[in-house]
């Protein structure tokens, strides 16, 4: 076991919780928005703008490469991604479709879809027709794009298999490359979660080519029945930072944290990968995925790591 045992879930965590950036609380301290919208002089109703502002914002990214968004011809709002993957999973239900997905994947993903009754993971078992697959990127487990992405776009397109993407981590990585203008992918799904730090107050943006019935968030969306306050904060701070604000700010403390440590700096920046002395972060035996942003954040404020 790693001499850094001591640390574990304390201080070198198992969870993928993102980089406190101290600016991101503090733009609202004393904020003129909360009188103005409990005056209403000013509309807390801000999902048509949300959607404009945080497509543009995605754009944005010098670090990094989302293109095909245009491709969807319907994006919804989303109480973070977490609620586009309820919305997933339910039109899986409904189209008697298996919901697949790799080994490592978000938990929460895997755990939620058990309604679907099928647990049988792609790196086991081929992708067949009636399937579906739901994948992160970067991947939840390797903070990275998925080594067999390629292979499965075109497995996908090949067999008329129709994938989720779930980018929650898009906002706290560097140097990922991906194209969603292949007829395979049904909805792509980002969150300002850990990218603005919004976790206590989520929201997200969903693109996807279903609508109606077959997509509850539009449903949702048609009735203006939102997370108001929620997208009324996310779209100020989307407007004062970019998407890569945090890999701007963290990347070369992160590579000082892994330096320190022994590990080795993934593309997102609050994770990192160890060898097999870190078998504690196992997860399901594809690496061993350990939390940093403690450290960083230690670092960051010039304070000694532990």
């Amino acid at each position: 076991m790693n001499k850094f045992k001591y640390l574990y879930d304390d201080y070198l965590i198992r969870s993928a919780n993102s980089i406190q950036h101290p600016p991101f609380r503090t733009h609202f301290i004393g904020h003129p928005m909360f009188d103005r919208i409990f005056k209403m002089e000013q509309p807390i109703d801000v999902q048509d703008k949300f959607l404009e502002e945080y497509t543009n914002w995605i754009k944005k990214s010098k670090l990094n490469s989302f293109t095909g968004l245009d491709y969807f011809p319907n994006k919804f709002i989303s109480l973070g991604v977490t609620q586009a993957i309820d919305d997933y999973i339910l039109f899986c239900f409904k189209k008697n479709l298996k919901l697949r997905m790799f080994k490592g994947e978000y938990p929460y993903a895997r755990e939620s879809s058990d309604i679907l009754k099928n647990n049988k993971e792609i790196d086991d078992f081929k992708l067949l027709p009636g399937d579906a697959v739901l994948i992160s990127c970067p991947f939840s487990a390797t903070g990275d794009k998925h080594p067999n992405w390629d292979w499965l776009v075109d497995e996908c397109t090949r067999l008329s298999i129709p994938i989720f993407v779930d980018c929650a981590f898009f906002g706290t990585c560097r140097d990922i490359v991906v194209d969603f203008s292949f007829d395979c992918f049904d909805t792509i799904s980002f969150s300002p979660t850990k990218g603005l730090n919004c976790g206590n107050f989520r929201t997200g943006i969903s693109f996807t080519k279903r609508k109606g019935k077959d997509c509850t968030l539009d449903i949702l969306q048609q009735w203006h029945h939102g997370i108001h306050m929620h997208t009324a904060l996310a779209l100020e701070l989307l407007k004062k930072y970019g998407p890569d604000t945090i890999p701007d700010t963290y990347t070369e403390i992160q590579k000082q944290v892994c330096d320190y440590y022994g590990l080795t700096p993934t593309k997102t920046i609050h994770l990192a990968l160890g060898n097999n002395e870190w078998s504690y972060f196992n997860r399901d035996n594809i690496c061993n995925r350990i939390g940093i942003k403690f450290p960083i954040g230690d670092l960051a404020r010039g304070e000694k790591l532990k």
